[in-house]
């Protein structure tokens, strides 16, 4: 694997535990414990967060969806571009060969053709 792609699974791993953290125990825990709120003043702020953490979650993965999509169609592009290119050299043999002349097939007095019978 690329160094690249390593750094890319952690830093998910760790998000997706974040967010797990955060949509479940998390959110209440920490304004719980550390806020020091309760009753009615915890559920509206963990409903809070939890909506908050849904929100840029949901942003994130439309950026990566429009990400892979993009990487997707340059893709495609370029595979397209090639096999156009390899049908292009293609026709071009092809051309040169149905052309090519042929051993006493030059009507007399043309050189093109005369030298290129000595050639072959």
């Amino acid at each position: 694997m690329k160094p690249l792609s390593i750094v890319v699974t952690v830093v998910a791993v760790a998000f997706v535990v974040a967010i797990g953290w955060m949509l479940g125990p998390g959110a209440s825990w920490w304004l719980g414990h550390v806020d020091g709120m309760t009753g009615k003043d915890l559920a509206a702020a963990v409903d809070a967060v939890r909506g908050r953490v849904l929100a840029v979650a949901t942003g994130l993965a439309a950026l990566l969806a429009v990400y892979y999509t993009a990487r997707n169609a340059e893709t495609a592009r370029r595979t397209f571009q090639l096999g156009e290119r390899g049908h292009d050299t293609d026709r071009y043999g092809k051309a040169a060969r149905a052309t090519r002349p042929r051993r006493g097939a030059c009507p007399a007095g043309r050189t093109l053709c005369a030298g290129a019978a000595r050639s072959e």
